[in-house]
């Protein structure tokens, strides 16, 4: 049976117990065998969570590098069931990540307490990152905030994993569309050239940021998390996927998948250049 090749991180640990004096060969196998299992024993566990249109799978495809099939496709919970269905993905050298597509809430409240409330009790304590998504060119999100103050944080805070959690800012790059200028002004789209936003885009997306910010600390929610848990990018452009990647070393176990896949599965910016001849 072949085996699994070492990540960078299992190649770091090694390297510096070899220069160590003091450890003994048995005791760097059983730190090298501690480590592995961390790694590969059980899968890196994610919740996501957001309304429908918000851009969840492409965030799953441009942070974890998971691209649903038929045969693999991340499902949400359908109408009526009291299950969640939990994928499991294998991503690399023993190293796999299971993605937990969390029901939306605040539609039909008697099935919330009764149903979906009890579903995020017993499924959010158990996971390694928490996402919720949210859609920057959002109108109102006075749904996705009452999601986060009264159920998700409420449940992190008493299994004590708040750092766990991402509130992932997604969809920057169409907060342009808000404005009548988009329609005659270049300005107010995305350079998809450059993959960037322009000047001009550059100061809406600042000025949408700071009313999100302003009204997540308005509720308390930033009392709660670390600004650097609320990543803001474009999933379909893989843009900011260093600020995604500082908010996963946030949480407890975020290390293990910096350490091992992240560099290798996460989207980059310049995949999604367009090609101007």
């Amino acid at each position: 049976m072949m085996e699994n090749k070492e990540f960078k991180i299992e190649v770091l640990l090694r390297k510096l117990m070899e220069k160590s004096g003091k450890i003994t060969e048995e005791e760097k196998k059983m730190v090298a065998d501690t480590l592995s299992d961390e790694i590969r024993k059980k899968p890196f566990k994610v919740a996501i969570i957001g309304q429908g249109g918000v851009g969840k799978t492409s965030t799953i495809q441009s942070v974890f590098g998971v691209k649903p099939t038929k045969s693999n496709k991340i499902k949400s919970v359908e109408e009526g069931t009291t299950d969640v269905e939990e994928k499991v993905f294998d991503i690399e050298d023993g190293f796999s990540v299971s993605i937990s597509d969390m029901p939306g809430l605040k539609n039909d409240i008697t099935k919330d307490e009764k149903v979906y409330i009890p579903l995020y009790k017993s499924i959010l304590p158990g996971c390694d990152l928490i996402i919720y998504v949210i859609d920057a060119h959002a109108k109102e999100l006075g749904i996705d905030i009452k999601i986060l103050r009264d159920t998700v944080i409420p449940i992190c805070r008493e299994a004590g994993i708040t750092k766990n959690i991402i509130i992932a800012i997604n969809k920057i790059d169409t907060i342009g569309q808000s404005f009548p200028e988009y329609k005659t002004n270049k300005e107010y789209h995305w350079d998809r050239v450059e993959n960037r936003p322009t000047e001009t885009l550059s100061h809406l997306i600042d000025e949408r940021l700071h009313d999100i910010y302003r009204r997540l600390t308005k509720e308390n929610i930033l009392e709660y998390i670390d600004i650097k848990q609320t990543p803001a990018y474009s999933a379909v452009y893989a843009y900011n996927m260093r600020g995604f990647f500082e908010a996963i070393l946030q949480s407890e176990r975020g290390w293990i998948f910096a350490g091992t896949v992240a560099e290798d599965v996460m989207a980059k910016p310049s995949e999604h250049k367009l090609n101007v001849r």
